[in-house]
């Protein structure tokens, strides 16, 4: 009976942190899609980013002179620590630098975190690179992929954004 109940036990230990890791990728990768999906152009502002982080622009908090809070356009930024192993939030309103920008945790015991741009026009298949820098032009698409690692194993998430500015933006 004991060895039966201390089984039933590691299950139920097991799949908590099962569940635990599958609401942090969850929770991590809805951000990332409801910021990007809710991207736009907006003067010098436009995306970039790399297999470790990406930034855009999107409405942002923001404070007044008077101490008013309210929404402004600004940049918002993704990306991994590799150390502390979470994925953080950086925004900060324009034009404003990264060194002011409000940090939150959106996600722990993230292993690793890949970005990657779809080129518009490009095939869903091959069309996907590791780097954007083309600050007047969207990519069609963002994928976001997240390892979590538990109890010895992996969980890996993956996420494809379509952007709707890249639809209807010219060249």
């Amino acid at each position: 009976v004991l060895a039966a109940f201390s089984g039933g036990i590691r299950v139920w230990e097991s799949a908590n942190a099962l569940t635990r890791v599958e609401q942090e990728a969850y929770f991590g990768s809805e951000n990332v899609r409801r910021d990007l999906a809710n991207t736009f152009a907006f003067h010098d502002l436009g995306i970039a980013g790399e297999q470790s982080f990406v930034s855009f622009p999107g409405l942002v908090p923001a404070v007044d002179d008077d101490g008013n809070e309210s929404f402004r356009v600004g940049t918002i930024k993704y990306l991994h620590d590799n150390y502390e192993k979470q994925l953080y939030r950086l925004a900060w309103p324009y034009p404003e630098q990264e060194d002011n920008a409000f940090r939150e945790v959106l996600a722990s015991g993230v292993e690793a975190v890949f970005f990657q741009y779809l080129k518009p026009g490009a095939d869903v298949e091959d069309g996907w690179t590791g780097s954007w820098q083309t600050p007047t032009n969207f990519p069609a698409a963002v994928a976001v992929e997240m390892s979590f690692g538990y109890g010895g194993q992996a969980l890996v998430v993956r996420r494809e954004i379509p952007l709707m500015e890249a639809l209807w933006r010219e060249d």
